[in-house]
């Protein structure tokens, strides 16, 4: 019992608050709203890309000399989406039926054009074998089968008469460089080339000249010293040699 000095003991009933429901949040209508903004986004750039006219091919550009059967080849892509056709597939097809070109190289211009890039192989001399006769590139590659007539470059003459499949390697650089720098340094020399033999190697050849002398050469040595010495020795016996003039050893030089 508290007495009046006594203060009062005040108990007060302590309010209850209800806490709100917590809120369920879910990502879910954003994923599928960002999906389907992707997804047109997607099918807005398959449509521009691949079916809209803008990216048809309407322009061909050629670089080089293809036959005319290439060409039409080549015009048939016209109107074709410039994405959807492989360059590799079209310019293995090329090399493999045309023998003529060392490569081919297709590029696409956008939007609409396509530019086709052909290296000619440039034709260094003649190789003959089997009554054939084929051109040979830079190297040493025979790549066509041609006609003598009005033919200017140096003739090589396989005297081991072996098959040539188109296109083959049939040579070495060196040889091809040694025919070359032969033909040049005898023509110099006013020496009248009726054409070029070669054996079973081609570590060495010989220049048949007027008359069916034969000059014979050594592809391991430098040309210009078996020249040299050539120049020497036909300019003092050349009413003397009546069947070939040997230059393959250094320092010697033999004719009969």
């Amino acid at each position: 019992m508290f007495n009046s000095k006594t203060k009062k003991l005040v108990t007060r009933q302590p309010k209850l608050f209800r806490s709100e429901k917590d809120q369920v949040v879910t990502i879910w209508p954003k994923v599928i709203a960002i999906s389907i903004a992707v997804f047109a986004a997607l099918v807005i750039i398959f449509y521009l890309i691949f079916l809209a006219p803008w990216f048809k091919i309407k322009n061909i550009e050629i670089i080089g000399s293809p036959t005319d059967g290439i060409r039409s080849e080549l015009d048939s892509l016209k109107g074709h989406n410039i994405f959807l056709f492989s360059t590799s597939k079209i310019e293995k097809k090329i090399i493999n039926e045309n023998s003529n070109f060392s490569g081919v190289k297709i590029y696409r211009g956008i939007p609409d054009t396509i530019r086709v890039s052909f290296d000619d192989r440039q034709p260094k001399i003649v190789w003959q074998s089997q009554g054939k006769n084929y051109l040979v590139d830079e190297n040493a590659i025979a790549y066509k089968e041609v006609s003598l007539d009005g033919n200017k470059l140096p003739v090589v003459v396989d005297a081991g008469n072996l098959a040539v499949s188109l296109p083959s390697l049939i040579a070495t650089n060196n040889f091809l460089d040694s025919i070359q720098s032969t033909n040049e340094e005898l023509s110099k020399l006013k020496i009248h080339i009726i054409n070029y033999e070669v054996g079973e190697t081609t570590f060495q050849f010989s220049a048949v000249i007027d008359n069916n002398v034969k000059i014979i050469f050594n592809t391991l040595r430098p040309i210009s010293d078996q020249i040299e010495a050539f120049k020497k020795v036909y300019d003092q016996h050349k009413n003397d040699i009546k069947q070939y003039i040997d230059l393959r050893v250094e320092g010697r030089v033999y004719y009969k």
